[in-house]
């Protein structure tokens, strides 16, 4: 199953960049026990169009019982099943309430937002062990892409 934020509904919409400025969001999900299975999507918001992301971090409430649950985190794939680029394999924010910051890498660095934007989110890797209803979101920054930088 797939869970939206409000950005990702479209009821909040993303802030726009207007000059050279790092723009931040805090984005986050209400997340149902019964969402917290292997493969369901917690879709976050997006990158706007003509955007790069500079950082996230990661944040949870306490989403399971055990210690089983594992987060990938990435861009949405259009069809809303799966990601289409995985920016972070590995992230346990919801085994206990935290957060973390996502890795650096040339990959994340280069993920633009295209021309139309491109969604992010988190992709279940591994099941709740104990899923339990709460908030998983990420601080998402972002800037302008100008003249092919």
């Amino acid at each position: 199953m797939n869970t939206k934020s409000p950005w990702a509904a479209g009821s909040q919409p993303m802030l726009s960049v207007m000059g050279s400025e790092v723009v931040n969001v805090l984005l986050n999900a209400d997340v149902a026990a019964a969402n917290l299975g292997l493969g369901d999507l917690i879709i976050l918001g997006s990158i706007p169009e003509d955007c790069a992301l500079v950082d996230a971090v990661f944040h949870a409430s306490d989403l399971d019982s055990g210690s089983g649950l594992v987060l990938a985190f990435g861009t949405i794939n259009e069809a809303e099943d799966n990601l289409d680029t995985i920016l972070q394999a590995s992230c346990g924010v919801g085994q206990s309430a935290g957060a973390s910051r996502i890795t650096m890498t040339p990959a994340v660095l280069t993920q633009l937002g295209g021309d139309t934007g491109v969604q992010v989110g988190f992709r279940v890797a591994t099941a709740a062990a104990g899923g339990q209803t709460g908030v998983a979101g990420v601080s998402l920054s972002y800037r302008a892409v100008a003249h092919g930088s």
